[in-house]
């Protein structure tokens, strides 16, 4: 059984690590916070070239804001996909203990994506399709980090809604609303200090996706094709540096003179 999905899989990779869909999935952050005044703030470039950036902060005790967003340039004309997004989110953590850090929040946020490519079915002319589309959404998440020296393992999950203020491709309406979608990721974070305490920049890679919620395959078949490639799901897959501003060396206090 695993063979037939990993041949089905495998030859759409290079579409699927594009993130290339109309709706354009954010890769969510995962605070590695533990108290008040604790702050992160972490840059992330995908594969296909979207820059995400994102601050948290914890104003009160098992207590954080995140706020963030994504950008995607592409001045192609035929074959392109671009973005922005915006969004902030509050919500708590939790550490049961002294290296693992539990947190879950919700949050709101509004992008706008243009995505052309070159429809060419089987049988027949290709046609080109330009999308382009408003929408806003509501998410909530749950995140796991374990934090070593060196390293840190972590897992998030995503459940996001999206709602299209508007949706056309080739200047059209397409018939579709709004779009739920299930948004895991593993991650690694790898610093280079001796202590954790010390770590106040590391390295992240992460590995995503985000597929479709509340239908199944045969219904999908069964829409249009335009609502077809405004489904479609994604691979996410990014590198990028993580900051940690109260992980900084402290000054020496003078030493008062006699």
């Amino acid at each position: 059984m695993l063979h037939r999905y990993l041949r089905l899989l495998l030859p759409a990779l290079p579409v699927l690590l594009s993130a290339c869909s109309v709706y354009a999935p954010m890769q969510p952050a995962a605070p590695l916070l533990t108290d008040r005044g604790q702050a992160e703030v972490a840059a992330h470039v995908h594969l296909n070239g979207q820059v995400v950036g994102s601050a948290a902060y914890s104003p009160v005790k098992h207590v954080l804001v995140l706020a963030g967003g994504a950008f995607k340039a592409d001045g192609r004309d035929t074959t392109y996909a671009r973005n922005q997004q915006l969004e902030g989110g509050l919500g708590f953590y939790l550490t049961p203990t002294p290296h693992l850090v539990l947190s879950g929040l919700g949050g709101y946020g509004q992008a706008r994506s243009a995505r052309g490519f070159a429809d060419a079915p089987l049988f027949g002319t290709s046609e080109l399709m330009h999308y382009t589309s408003r929408y806003h959404k509501v998410f909530g998440q749950a995140s796991a980090v374990w934090e070593w020296d060196y390293v840190a393992l972590g897992a998030v999950y995503r459940l996001t809604q999206a709602r299209f203020d508007e949706l056309l491709v080739n200047g059209q309406p397409v018939p579709l609303r709004h779009l739920t979608r299930h948004e895991p990721t593993l991650l690694m974070r790898f610093g280079f200090m001796p202590t954790r305490e010390q770590s106040w920049l590391q390295f992240q890679t992460a590995f995503g996706a985000s597929w479709g919620a509340g239908y199944t395959d045969e219904q999908l078949l069964r829409q249009p094709s335009t609502v077809r490639y405004v489904r479609q799901s994604a691979l996410l897959a990014t590198v990028g540096v993580v900051f940690y501003p109260h992980r900084l060396p402290k000054r020496a206090a003078p030493t008062p003179q006699p």
